[in-house]
């Protein structure tokens, strides 16, 4: 479940920051170590640093000079620590910039200016944490879930889909082709039932959405009920079977289903039940989601063979 954009903090505005980032100009990759950074970085994500490239960033914004003021074209600062900072721009922009300000479409536009512009040379991000863009990618969903013009939405989409792509190769170890890494995680409810949920990114880039709950006793009926619900509300049922032991027993359900969200996108979503326990995989590609069930079941068996 996403975090409220609400609860992220709003650190005290101060010059400081782009004065002493700007000392770190890029000397090349791996020159300039996090530690060495990341005092500066801090400071850059909670001051006038990011709040200053976003107003340069806005389309329509008051240019000056000599006492002439004029309509400037949206452009990204040329300023090339920006680049080092990488996932951490959206950090700064979530402690800088008020929650009712974020979906405004001239700070959306200016943030996707920004975020291609940060993530178009990958080597210069000097700190690890900011190589992966976990928080990147949470920024941008959120934005597309609350912006309502399709063209702002289709931006949003490709930027999303251009910063996977230039991360990529970086936020995936060598030899490990189907590491998933975790986005984000947190309680929520679905049709009444609380669920812990989990996020995953997949070495292509697409977004997987784990659904875990515990529903009713012990004999399953609760829970095998809650799944069966969830099949006929889909807009397509593409398989239903039991789950057998090795015995032949029925041990459980399991269904794979279309559903379809309020704005007509497609996603698969693989529903497991076995006994209490209820579990939900979702992707816009089945490809991908039936990938990372075996991945999981392949997780979940070996955990239960060292207990």
């Amino acid at each position: 479940m996403r975090v409220s954009i609400c609860t992220f903090a709003f650190l005290v505005l101060t010059p400081l920051a782009q004065a002493q980032l700007s000392t770190f100009g890029p000397g090349g990759p791996g020159q300039i170590s996090c530690k060495d950074f990341s005092a500066s970085r801090n400071l850059a994500l909670g001051n006038t640093y990011v709040r200053q490239a976003l107003e340069r960033a806005m389309p329509g914004r008051i240019a000056s000079a000599g006492g002439v003021g004029w309509i400037a074209d949206a452009q990204p600062p040329d300023w090339p620590a920006m680049k080092m900072l990488g996932d951490g721009l959206s950090v700064g922009v979530l402690k800088t910039v008020s929650p009712k300000d974020l979906t405004k479409p001239e700070f959306v536009k200016a943030y996707l200016l920004l975020i291609r512009y940060v993530f178009s040379e990958p080597k210069w991000i000097v700190c690890p944490e900011d190589k992966t863009p976990e928080i990147t990618v949470f920024l941008l969903d959120y934005l597309r879930e609350k912006v309502t013009a399709e063209e702002l939405q289709h931006q949003i989409d490709s930027t999303k889909q251009y910063v996977l792509n230039q991360t990529k190769v970086d936020s995936k170890p060598s030899g490990d082709e189907g590491r998933y890494t975790q986005v984000t995680s947190g309680l929520g409810i679905l049709d009444g039932v609380s669920t812990a949920l989990y996020s995953y990114r997949a070495p292509d880039g697409e977004i997987i959405v784990t659904v875990k709950a515990t529903i009713g006793s012990a004999d399953g009926v609760a829970a095998k009920d809650f799944h069966q619900r969830i099949d006929h509300s889909a807009a397509e049922i593409v398989k239903q079977a039991d789950i057998l032991d090795e015995s032949g027993k029925v041990i459980g359900y399991r269904s794979v289903l279309t559903l379809v969200d309020k704005d007509g996108k497609k996603s698969t979503a693989i529903l497991i039940t076995r006994g209490i326990d209820f579990l939900q995989l979702t992707c816009a590609s089945a490809a991908d989601v039936l990938a990372f069930e075996d991945n999981y079941n392949e997780a979940m068996a070996a955990k239960h063979a060292k207990q």
